[in-house]
């Protein structure tokens, strides 16, 4: 079954509408047609079987007969933040980010935080977001949030259970979890040239616990990768 994304205000009761650019590319790419059974989610969590009633050239109509029990997301609640790379490796890092259940993407703009990511870049890639949330099956459409300094960053730090900063400083330590129990992690990743001395320390008198990756230095959009399976295969997710 193909997955659609509707927004909640277009579902009315049993009635799904689904916009242009997803009818589009139900009639022209994936060529459905009345009768045939869709998934559709809300990106809040909710998913639904669904049949396609109505295709025209005016949009997609579908009909809500089942609702169907979200299994594909984590027990627990992940923000990841990150320093934005360079050229599309950003994109690599939201899409595959999402994939493994991260719910939130953090941009910061640290110390040696290179590429500054205008309103245009970000709105992309809270699309790239949308589109991994309907190829990996989840019913859950990740936020993008705007970027940040470090310093508001860490002024946040404070509404999450456990705080996890990749770094390489000496007293870095194996990732580990202090409670299985916990409902929000915050995992944070920086540059290229890594977090400076002051923003490891910052960030260790907010209550961070720092995590090394291993020996070898990681690009931002493998790090995440890593970090965000470690943490998922601690917590049992994978």
């Amino acid at each position: 079954m193909e997955t659609f994304y509707v927004p909640p205000q277009l579902i009315k009761g049993k009635k799904v509408i689904l916009d242009p650019e997803e009818t589009w590319h139900a009639s022209q790419v994936l060529r459905l047609r009345p009768g045939d059974e869709i998934r559709v989610v809300d990106g809040q969590g909710s998913s639904y079987k669904a049949i396609i009633r109505k295709l025209s050239d005016q949009g997609l109509e579908g009909e809500i007969v089942d609702a169907l029990q979200t299994t594909n997301e984590p027990g627990v609640e992940i923000s990841l933040a990150f320093a934005p790379p360079k050229g599309r490796r950003a994109e690599i890092l939201v899409e595959k980010g999402t994939e493994l259940g991260a719910n939130v993407f953090l941009p910061l703009i640290t110390e040696r935080t290179v590429v500054h990511p205008s309103p245009t870049k970000v709105d992309r890639w809270r699309r790239i977001a949308q589109q991994a949330m309907k190829q990996s099956g989840r019913s859950l459409w990740p936020k993008v949030a705007k970027p940040q300094s470090f310093d508001q960053f860490l002024q946040k730090a404070e509404q999450y259970d456990q705080l996890f900063l990749c770094c390489l400083h000496p007293a870095a330590q194996p990732l580990k979890l202090e409670n299985n129990l916990t409902s929000t992690i915050l995992l944070a990743l920086g540059p290229e040239g890594g977090f400076s001395s002051a923003e490891v320390e910052r960030a260790r008198r907010k209550g961070f616990y720092l995590v090394s990756l291993g020996r070898r230095r990681l690009r931002v959009e493998t790090a995440a990768i890593v970090s965000l399976a470690l943490l998922l295969h601690k917590l049992k997710e994978i």
